[in-house]
């Protein structure tokens, strides 16, 4: 605990990589040990990890930042208060959009470390409910990062979000559309087989 003020201090080193390992470490810290997520609220570390991912440009420097604020929130009610009393979900929600849209005017981003955000960006709505948003929706029914493995991600969030998240309420017919056409092409799945457990979570959505 006592080096968190100094490692929040990195996040606005000019390398990127510092950044980048200080969210990192501020993640790894943070997850599930209480005495460090209530540190970092007093230390208003919620509030600089926010800030942060208004302005980074580095997606795998936005991705950690993002990794750091679920692992820093989830859990304290104090810190997911505090989260979106400061507009978590408006920051969050727009990150979304520059990582279905174009990002933050780089000229050059790999599709794969595109999909990672977009994929940390779900989960973290998936921990944390409040912050989904219609920048997450578009995550989730963007045509890209459409691997068995970004699905389950997605049919994560479905089953979260589903009851609880007005924007993707909105947009059930697109969702359901979508969970009919990957289950049409998982329906040759074998038995015990990776796809074959995803159509059960698509056929146990589309069961609701």
């Amino acid at each position: 605990v006592g080096g968190l003020a100094v490692t929040t201090g990195l996040l606005d080193d000019q390398s990127r990589d510092v950044r980048r390992n200080a969210a990192w470490v501020i993640g790894t810290a943070s997850r599930n040990v209480a005495t460090v997520q209530a540190a970092a609220l007093d230390l208003g570390v919620v509030n600089k990890l926010v800030q942060n991912l208004k302005i980074e440009d580095d997606v795998g420097t936005t991705k950690k930042l993002v990794l750091a604020l679920n692992a820093v929130v989830q859990g304290l009610d104090a810190a997911e208060a505090k989260l979106v009393e400061i507009g978590g979900a408006d920051v969050l929600n727009d990150l979304a959009r520059d990582a279905v849209n174009g990002w933050r005017g780089a000229a050059v981003v790999e599709p794969a470390d595109l999909c990672a955000l977009q994929s940390k960006i779900l989960t973290t709505a998936t921990d944390l409910p409040a912050l989904c948003g219609a920048g997450v929706v578009d995550v989730l029914l963007a045509p890209d990062c459409n691997t068995n493995i970004h699905r389950e991600v997605k049919l994560l969030a479905f089953q979260s979000l589903s009851a609880s998240c007005p924007a993707l309420a909105a947009r059930k017919a697109e969702w359901l559309t979508l969970l009919r056409l990957w289950l049409e092409e998982w329906g040759g799945a074998e038995a015990g087989s990776f796809e074959n457990d995803l159509a059960g979570m698509a056929g146990r959505m589309l069961s609701l």
